[in-house]
């Protein structure tokens, strides 16, 4: 996390609302296949990905729901800061206080 991104290891699969124009980076840690990309403007299904080849960075949400699959656990997803809290939640994190 930085002043201005964020950046985690995507799941396989993962969903998260974003705005239109919303900047979305992928880049793959290894060999990587994206077989479903919904929701952003340059689609990656049943595309290969690798470090030292295709890497899949600079595409934006549509808005709605971006829905990413991968076939490894190798995709770095960054995203604007302002969307920290959002990729939490969709990552399965909680806000809530934890019982005391």
């Amino acid at each position: 996390m930085g002043e201005q991104d964020i950046a985690f290891l995507c799941p396989r699969d993962f969903a998260l609302e974003m705005e239109s124009g919303t900047r979305l980076s992928l880049f793959p840690m290894g060999p990587v296949r994206g077989t479903v990309a919904d929701g952003v403007a340059w689609t990656f299904r049943n595309k290969d990905f690798a470090p030292m080849a295709q890497i899949g960075t600079s595409n934006r949400a549509t808005g709605g729901v971006v829905r990413m699959q991968f076939d490894a656990d190798a995709m770095l997803v960054i995203l604007p800061h302002r969307m920290l809290e959002p990729a939490f939640m969709a990552l399965g994190g909680s806000t809530d206080a934890p019982d005391t």
